[in-house]
């Protein structure tokens, strides 16, 4: 495993990201999550993983199971197939 660097902002600042941005954090055990820039919101999330691929993948899911993917977005869109579908539970 190698260290990855997948980079987000904060799309509605406020409290309700700052909230979010803990959420994540939980989801990512053993992850560093930074503080967003001021003027930009720019924050680096930084893991152990195989590759960008599964960084950015862990990245994803764990936006997801914290409810966190209206205020943070991926600053630079992963391609990750059929990202816009709703998976079933």
């Amino acid at each position: 495993m190698s260290e990855q660097v997948v980079t987000l902002v904060v799309d509605q600042p406020g409290k309700a990201a700052h909230a979010a941005r803990e959420r994540l954090a939980e989801q990512l055990p053993g992850a560093r999550v930074g503080s967003p820039e001021a003027d930009t919101g720019v924050f680096d999330v930084t893991l152990d993983a195989d590759d960008r691929d599964t960084a950015l993948n862990r990245v994803w899911n764990a936006l997801a199971a914290a409810a966190a993917d209206d205020e943070l977005v991926f600053l630079e869109h992963p391609d990750i197939p059929d990202h816009w579908r709703s998976r079933p539970a």
